[in-house]
């Protein structure tokens, strides 16, 4: 039993030094978001939006505005609205 600790505690001691290709790509990406001002942030949230909407009309065969309600749907499934406060 305490060699199989000591196995385990070997691999996480050598695993933390290691980075992942994925870890090294989000480092990077936080890096280029950081670098961004506010206004290319928005900028790029509001064309990454439009891509998206666009990519669901083409996967469904929707009209733009249909795509939005579809969108805004999904996005509402499964969420209660607050209760309103009280006092």
């Amino acid at each position: 039993m305490a060699a199989r600790c000591l196995a385990i505690r070997s691999a996480t001691a050598y695993d933390r030094g290691v980075r992942s290709v994925a870890d090294q790509l989000e480092i990077e990406d936080r890096a280029r978001m950081a670098a961004l001002s506010p206004e290319a942030r928005v900028a790029l949230s509001l064309r990454l939006g439009e891509e998206a909407l666009a990519i669901l009309c083409a996967a469904r065969g929707l009209a733009r505005t249909e795509a939005r309600a579809l969108a805004h749907s999904l996005r509402s499934a499964g969420r209660r609205q607050a209760a309103p406060a009280t006092g």
